[in-house]
Order: structure tokens, then sequence, then C-alpha cells
């Protein structure tokens, strides 16, 4: 089973793609409209695919990329 999380700040994109995995495959699917909520769990969950929105108000994608991948690293116990 893979684990993935969605960002978007639109919350109807993130029901309607959540609906459609959720569906087709055998994957956990977390939704966030909130970057800083998604990083706070991607700290202490590890996730196998991070999708996100190209534009959102609050971040840059690429900002949010880097992020993520940090707080990735740092929920596999890499890091201290």
């Amino acid at each position: 089973m893979y684990h993935i999380m969605i960002v978007d700040d639109e919350e109807n994109i993130l029901r309607a793609l959540k609906r459609a995995l959720d569906h087709q495959f055998d994957w956990k699917i977390e939704i966030y409209s909130q970057p800083a909520d998604a990083l706070k769990r991607a700290q202490i969950t590890s996730f196998d695919l991070f999708l996100s929105d190209y534009r959102m108000p609050e971040i840059y994608p690429w900002r949010l990329r880097f992020r993520f991948k940090y707080a990735s690293y740092l929920s596999h116990g890499k890091a201290k």
C-alpha cells in the first residue's frame, strides 16, 4: 500500500482527487488545504508520493517541495 499526500488550497479539488484515487487503487490518501498542516504531518509520517497544486497563495511550489523533502528526511529518523 502506498501512502500519498495531496496539498491544494481548493477543497473541491482535494475531495475529487481523494474520491477518484480511493476507489481505483489500494492507496492511503491524506489531503491538506494548508501547506503548514501538510508539513507538520510530513515531519512525523513518511509518504511515498507528494502531490501539490502548482500555485498556492501561502507558498511557492518549489519551496513547499524543499520543505516537504526535509520533513520527510526528519520523519525517517535520518536527521536529529
